[in-house]
């Protein structure tokens, strides 16, 4: 299951209506549990992407061996989208990430608006598309 901008889930376990969508409690934990091991894991990639827009809010071109705030709101994008597991959250845009990006954007350009680019790179149409609500 692939969620769009929208929900987190609380450590508790509670839904945070965060956007424009939500998504049942569990569907939330489930991506959260991606890439991990057991509840622990749930738990771990909870606390690291509370919530999209916590690191970084703006759109300024983020791309391949970029580091920082930006970067893991990236991540925690393409983390709540099921591009990358939560063990990839981790501020360095690399491979893995760019990977992940150029995954994101194919989808996004077939399904929702083929004015986005597939370049690995996350400017200002690949910034909205990781924040919309495209139904794909």
């Amino acid at each position: 299951m692939r969620l769009r901008h929208a929900a987190a889930v609380s450590a508790s376990g509670t839904l945070l209506a965060l956007g424009a969508l939500t998504a049942p409690a569990q569907a939330v934990q489930a991506v959260h549990a991606e890439g991990t091991a057991g509840a622990s894991g749930t738990a771990a990639a909870a606390s690291t992407c509370p919530y999209q827009g916590y690191w970084y809010t703006g759109t300024a071109t983020t791309s391949y061996g970029n580091t920082g705030a930006r970067v893991k709101e990236v991540q925690c994008l393409l983390y709540s989208a099921g591009y990358l597991p939560s063990s990839g959250v981790d501020g360095v845009f690399g491979s893995s990430t760019r990977s992940a990006v150029r995954s994101f954007q194919a989808m996004y350009q077939s399904e929702c608006n083929p004015l986005v680019a597939v370049d690995g790179i996350v400017g200002v149409r690949t910034w909205a598309a990781l924040r919309s609500a495209c139904p794909a």
